[in-house]
């Protein structure tokens, strides 16, 4: 017991939130604790997703502090509000960066200009506490994936440099720039870790450590994956999130688009026993360290 009690007091006064567990200065639960009683292991498995998730969002602290933890693309200046708006003001909340990029001004529209539009998505922005630009790449509704498309948005990831990516999602039956838009950000995100492209070379390779995909309509999400469902019951976020897709004003001349976005969200929250909730998809396997920091699923038996 003296060794464990050394080894705590020896700890620095203060220490970051989400210490990574991988080093030598692990919690001091001693082995006879860890089978008396198990809500002692349990605890050191919360531990360890608490700090699997800091590792996803944050840079390590040998790395430099980069201004967007999260970058999220979008090719109309509606499609991240309706798509994972709620889920950006969270992040946002958590003292997470958040910056979009834009990469048309929605002008193939049947209501509002280009220049109305770019107004509508920088209220928006405002509201969900995100920064925001726009980096056009074609035209609305002329987007197609293309390696020089794939090298601008790889250039992106370069300065950016972000921990997680977003983009729509690769189904097939929704607008055209929603799917290319999608594959061209799959294919930036391996670029932008290849050291040796000449076009990229004035930029150091970046690695981002995760990909979701976020469906933009019901008709856009996978039916062939499982969702990862992100709870954004709060009243808050139910309030910015309502207030973002109001922001774009234009568009609601369309159809309502915010009581589609509500609904849809409630239903995902209903199977999860929440108020409301949207999925998120991985493009790659997620890494876990064991299978108890899965938590629970969304039927909890």
């Amino acid at each position: 017991m003296k060794r464990g009690r050394k080894s705590c007091e020896a700890r620095a006064p203060h220490q970051p939130p989400f210490k990574d567990l991988r080093s030598h200065e692990q919690p001091c639960i001693h082995p006879e604790k860890r089978r008396q009683f198990p809500n002692v292991r349990l605890a050191q498995f919360r531990f360890e997703v608490r700090n699997f998730l800091h590792r996803l969002l944050h840079q390590s602290p040998s790395t430099p502090y980069h201004a967007a933890m999260i970058l999220a693309f979008a090719p109309h200046p509606d499609d991240l509000e309706f798509g994972c708006g709620p889920i950006l003001f969270q992040e946002a909340a958590r003292g997470i960066a958040v910056h979009c990029i834009i990469t048309s001004y929605g002008e193939a529209g049947s209501h509002g200009s280009p220049a109305i539009r770019e107004a509508e998505a920088h209220a928006a922005a405002k509201i969900l506490g995100t920064s925001l630009e726009f980096a056009p790449l074609a035209s609305d509704a002329h987007l197609a994936p293309s390696p020089a498309h794939a090298m601008q948005i790889a250039a992106h990831i370069r300065t950016h440099k972000p921990q997680v990516l977003l983009a729509p999602t690769l189904v097939e039956n929704q607008h055209p720039d929603h799917v290319a838009l999608a594959k061209i950000v799959r294919d930036a995100a391996r670029l932008a870790r290849y050291a040796g492209l000449a076009e990229l070379k004035h930029l150091p390779p970046h690695a981002v450590s995760a990909m979701l995909n976020y469906a933009i309509t019901p008709d856009a999400e996978p039916r062939d994956i499982v969702p990862l469902l992100i709870d954004i019951s709060a009243k808050e976020t139910l309030a910015a999130w309502t207030a973002a897709i109001v922001a774009h004003a234009s568009q609601l001349q369309t159809r309502n688009y915010l009581d589609l976005a509500l609904t849809r969200a409630h239903l995902h929250g209903l199977r999860a026993g929440v108020s409301h909730a949207l999925p998120v998809y991985f493009n790659d396997p997620l890494l876990l360290p064991n299978l108890e920091s899965i938590g629970h699923s969304a039927r909890q038996f």
